[in-house]
């Protein structure tokens, strides 16, 4: 026994006992940066074109078995393509369509896992963040048009009472980040409060 490593595994330490914690060594591990997830891909030879390669590197989500899940299982990579295309639909779908959803992915106990499922919500948002704070090509650049009069006219080219984009996806993501949080730590319904969070977004 002397020569015995017992090794626990938790997502999150803070929902042991602290009996058990204060006798064990903590390591934490992160998510892994980019850089290194193509130096993986290249060593395990996953195969793809550039495109899907791209793919497979994003939604890995810095997790490295999950890309080699993606390299070695077939249709692994398109499923999650296909989850992700059908919560973007959700996005913009009636109450009713969204409850629906939310009521077939946590009845499903042999398929979805709510964890990934808030991950890939988490990717979703965040490109779309990354999208909206793109710099665009300004209204304000374009030549002003001129009235019949020949004087210069005044183009209103933003509407200052329009909610910002950018803070709205911001807001949702923080919103799928603490419900990641509130799983973790407490036993809360996952139905209800995945229909609450959908009744956010």
């Amino acid at each position: 026994m002397g020569n015995a490593v017992i090794i626990l595994v938790a997502d999150n330490a803070s929902r042991l006992l602290p009996t058990i914690v204060s006798r064990c060594e903590v390591m934490k591990f992160h998510f892994v940066a980019k850089p290194q997830m193509e130096k993986l891909a290249k060593a395990k030879k996953i195969a793809g074109d550039e495109k899907r390669l791209e793919q497979m590197l994003n939604l890995s989500l810095g997790r490295p078995g999950r890309l080699i899940d993606f390299g070695t299982n077939e249709g692994q990579l398109d499923a999650w393509l296909a989850k992700l295309k059908e919560f973007e639909s959700m996005t913009k779908a009636s109450a009713g369509d969204r409850f629906a959803y939310i009521k077939r992915v946590t009845d499903d106990k042999g398929g979805e896992d709510v964890n990934e499922l808030l991950e890939l919500w988490q990717f979703y948002f965040h490109q779309k963040l990354l999208e909206s704070l793109k710099p665009a090509v300004s209204e304000t650049n374009l030549p002003s048009r001129s009235s019949t009069s020949g004087k210069p006219e005044f183009v209103f080219t933003k509407n200052l009472q329009k909610a910002d984009p950018s803070q709205k996806i911001a807001a949702s993501l923080e919103k799928i980040t603490n419900l990641i949080m509130l799983l973790s730590r407490a036993n809360v319904n996952e139905r209800l409060a995945l229909e609450n969070l959908m009744l956010e977004i």
